[in-house]
């Protein structure tokens, strides 16, 4: 291989070569630096501060720590706020350094579809691919509504379409509808 340091009109190239007469063959550019600033991988001419191209296929971009437990993200800033999303510990979540919170949290380990959104606006949890605006798929308690960890109610849809709700301590249930109730046991 064959490498070359070029000035073009400004822009820094750096370019390659695998043929043997490296003086008569043409180069290809994996990496360019613009006269303002942008930065190529793979293209000669990025449109973005940092781009990354391969025209041949599919693009990645590795960000890697350096062991177990260490973490690698992508910062995201402007004048008011900071976000961070990655690998924190052992999970890969959206951290909202303006505020200090984590409004979305992805463990290692997750189950397939744990949640899957679908361009009909539909949202499956446990489910490949959600039927209703929101499809659940679990053999056990599907939802389960909180107060606090003591304080809560759940429902469970079991084989046969047997449908429980329940709730936690002493609590009552109680439907209170504007119109009627309808039960029609068959």
């Amino acid at each position: 291989s064959h490498f070359r340091m070029a000035l073009d009109s400004g822009d820094l190239r750096f370019d390659h070569c695998t043929a043997q007469d490296a003086l008569f063959t043409p180069y290809t550019t994996p990496f360019s630096i613009q006269s303002d600033g942008k930065v190529g991988i793979g293209t000669v001419d990025p449109d973005y501060e940092l781009e990354v191209e391969d025209a041949a296929g599919a693009v990645a971009v590795g960000i890697k720590a350096g062991g177990t437990g260490q973490a690698s993200y992508l910062r995201f800033i402007n004048s008011t706020n900071h976000w961070r999303l990655g690998l924190v510990t052992d999970d890969f979540s959206l951290y909202d350094n303006t505020n200090t919170a984590t409004p979305f949290r992805v463990d290692a380990g997750a189950p397939n579809n744990s949640l899957r959104g679908l361009t009909s606006g539909n949202v499956g949890i446990g489910v490949a691919d959600p039927s209703n605006p929101l499809h659940v798929l679990n053999t056990s308690t599907q939802q389960k509504w909180s107060y606090d960890a003591d304080s809560y109610a759940d429902l469970q849809v079991a084989d046969g379409s047997h449908t429980q709700i329940a709730t936690a301590e002493s609590g009552n249930l109680t439907l209170a509808p504007a119109g009627d109730i309808y039960m029609n046991p068959t």
